[in-house]
C-alpha cells in the first residue's frame, strides 16, 4: 500500500514498519530538480549518503535509506555484513562513528543485500531511491570506501584510519540489465564505473541523484566464469561472459522495495 506524505519539505512514502524511505524528493539541498545533477553535486550527494561499516574482521560501505527519529536505516550486502564480527561500527559522511546494529529482514532471502541501523541525534540525509528502467549509456556514479588506495608508483596503504578520506566516487554508464537470469545473489545490473574491493554496499546513483542499485561485484573476478553463474545454475555464453567479467554488478533497487510493496 502506498501512503504518501511530507517530512521536512520531502516527498516520502511510509511502509509496513515506522521507518520512512524517501523515494522522491524536490528539496533544493543537492539541487534535485528535473535536470541532471552536476557532477559535483552528484558527489556531494553521494558523500552525504555513504557510510562505512568498520567491523572488528572486516570492512565495507553502505547507504542511509530511511529513519524512524533518530534510528537510521543503512543498506548494504550479506556478504559485508557477515564478515563485519559482532561489534562495528558505522562512519557517517561528516566522520562521526555511531555503534551498529545488525537487522533482520527475512524479505531479502536470496538477495546479497542486509541492513543495519544505528542511532544519532544529528538529522542526516538519506538517499532517495528508484525502480526505474535504465536506458543504454546512462550515466552513472558509484561511491564507497576502497580497503586500499594508491599512495605511490609503489606502494598502497590501508584506508581503515583515513576517515572520510578513504571516499572514492566513480563515474561511468549503465551497459546491462539481466531480465530473464539473475546471478547469484540477486546480481542483474552491470555499470562501467570501477569499483574497487571496500565498495561493496556502496550506492549506485543515477544523473538525478537516485539510488539505482547497490554495489557488490567487481570487474574481472578471479573466478573467471564462475563467478557468472545464474540461480538457475547455468552459465553465460563466451560472448555474453566476455561483455559481463568487463562490469561491475550491482543488484538492483527494485529487488528492495517490490517485496516491500513499493512500486513505482
Amino acid at each position: 500500500m502506498k501512503v504518501r506524505g511530507a517530512f521536512l519539505g520531502l516527498a516520502v512514502l511510509l511502509v509496513g514498519t515506522p521507518a520512512v524511505y524517501l523515494v522522491a524528493t524536490r528539496l533544493p539541498y543537492f539541487q534535485f530538480r528535473q535536470q541532471p545533477l552536476t557532477v559535483a553535486e552528484a558527489r556531494d550527494l553521494a558523500q552525504a549518503v555513504t557510510v562505512r561499516l568498520i567491523g572488528e574482521s572486516g570492512l565495507g560501505s553502505g547507504v542511509l535509506i530511511a529513519f524512524d527519529g533518530s534510528n537510521y536505516k543503512v543498506l548494504t550486502n550479506r556478504h559485508v555484513v557477515e564478515m563485519l564480527g559482532d561489534k562495528f561500527a558505522v562512519m557517517t559522511g561528516d566522520g562521526q562513528t555511531h555503534p551498529g546494529q545488525k537487522v533482520t529482514e527475512a524479505r531479502l532471502d536470496g538477495l546479497d543485500l542486509a541492513l543495519v541501523s544505528f542511532a544519532a541525534p544529528k538529522k542526516y540525509i538519506v538517499a532517495p531511491l528508484v525502480a526505474r528502467k535504465l536506458k543504454p549509456h546512462d550515466k552513472l556514479y558509484a561511491a564507497g570506501f576502497p580497503n586500499y588506495r594508491t599512495v605511490s608508483p609503489d606502494r598502497m596503504e590501508d584506508t581503515r584510519t583515513w576517515g572520510t578520506k578513504a571516499f572514492h566516487f566513480t563515474q561511468g554508464n549503465f551497459a546491462m540489465q539481466l531480465e530473464d537470469k539473475f546471478l547469484q545473489g540477486g546480481y542483474a545490473l552491470g555499470y562501467t564505473n570501477e569499483v574497487e574491493q571496500g565498495m561493496s554496499g556502496g550506492p549506485v546513483i543515477d544523473a538525478y541523484g537516485k539510488v539505482v542499485a547497490v554495489n557488490g561485484r567487481l570487474k574481472y573476478p578471479i573466478q573467471g566464469i564462475d563467478a557468472f553463474t545464474f540461480t538457475d545454475g547455468s552459465k553465460p555464453s563466451k560472448a555474453e561472459y566476455e561483455m559481463m567479467e568487463s562490469l561491475s554488478w550491482g543488484v538492483p533497487i527494485p529487488d528492495f522495495l517490490i517485496p516491500r510493496g513499493i512500486e513505482q
